[in-house]
């Protein structure tokens, strides 16, 4: 018990590095500060407010789905639980259309030569996370596993709410919606998983 105590606790310090790492960088850049253009976006001279809110957005959240995939892949290898391996080829596939929605969203806006970027490094808790996880298995590794999917869908859910309010009137209004749709299902099916395994996830 006092194993498992300290593997939950683990997980908990891990994820709440994560917030630390994202949410203040998430709302820098919905406010429009500290965010630039990226390279080959837009047309010249079109630096506008929303522009911006949404480069900024979709980089960010390009960057959650790269490393939600990641973890994803990871849990296919690394976890025996039938319902794990369900949700994660889910992840998968769903962040793959995202990602193609949301490289043609910005093609759409910013004409074809927008170039589609993460914009965002991966936080060091989460490579942290990553290193342990890969030592994992069976119900030890699905407490990481869906922990940290759990920290990033959270900021997911975070991002779109704000998104909704910037961007709701933008060509990507409609996929900002479909988005957070995803995360709140998906935040559903970690609490079912996780209460099927017999453990808390981290609040």
């Amino acid at each position: 018990m006092r194993l498992r105590t300290i593997r939950i606790f683990g997980a908990a310090t891990l994820v709440l590095g994560l917030f630390a790492a994202t949410s203040p960088i998430l709302a820098q850049r919905q406010s429009g500060m500290g965010a630039q253009a990226q390279p080959g976006i837009g047309q010249p001279g079109t630096t506008s407010p929303q522009n911006t809110a949404q480069t900024a957005f979709v980089a960010h959240m390009r960057r959650n789905s790269m490393v939600e995939t990641n973890l994803s892949k990871m849990a296919l290898k690394n976890s025996d639980n039938a319902q794990v391996k369900d949700f994660a080829r889910q992840v998968i596939s769903e962040n793959r259309k995202s990602d193609m929605a949301m490289s043609s969203a910005n093609e759409s806006s910013f004409g074809p030569s927008a170039t589609p970027t993460f914009g965002e490094d991966t936080p060091s808790q989460t490579r942290k996370a990553e290193k342990q996880m890969k030592k994992m298995k069976g119900t030890q590794f699905d407490e990481m596993y869906l922990s940290q999917m759990n920290g990033y869908i959270q900021d997911d859910q975070k991002a779109t709410a704000n998104a909704s309010d910037t961007l709701s009137s933008s060509q990507i209004g409609s996929l900002v919606m479909q988005l957070r749709n995803t995360a709140d299902a998906r935040s559903k099916q970690v609490a079912q998983v996780a209460q099927s395994e017999n453990f808390k996830l981290p609040s």
